[in-house]
């Protein structure tokens, strides 16, 4: 059974590092945990910078932070989400971008 885990932990991992849509995982305080090689792309930030940071920093547009919180909110409540999602948010290099 440990094998069986042990390959699909592995199928996941290799999704999550090689899509071509940035993903990551932040925890309930919006601390990113772990970022894929898209979200470099994306963001213009690394993987080592992300990590840590807390998405409120990417997310620093008014209207984007309200849309966060009533999402996260919603998500937490067990209810559905309008898709598709869009986020504003702001790359390294402070252009804005949007998020899917």
């Amino acid at each position: 059974m440990k094998t069986r885990f042990e390959l699909t932990e592995q199928n996941y991992r290799y999704l999550f590092e090689n899509a071509s849509d940035a993903m990551w995982v932040h925890n309930m305080k919006g601390n990113i945990l772990v970022a894929n090689k898209a979200s470099e792309k994306l963001t213009g930030y690394t993987r080592e910078e992300l990590v840590g940071m807390n998405i409120m920093r990417l997310l620093i547009i008014k209207e984007s932070i309200a849309l966060a919180r009533e999402t996260r909110s919603k998500l937490l409540k067990g209810e559905d989400i309008e898709q598709p999602y869009e986020q504003l948010f702001i790359r390294k290099d402070r252009t804005t971008g949007i998020m899917k």
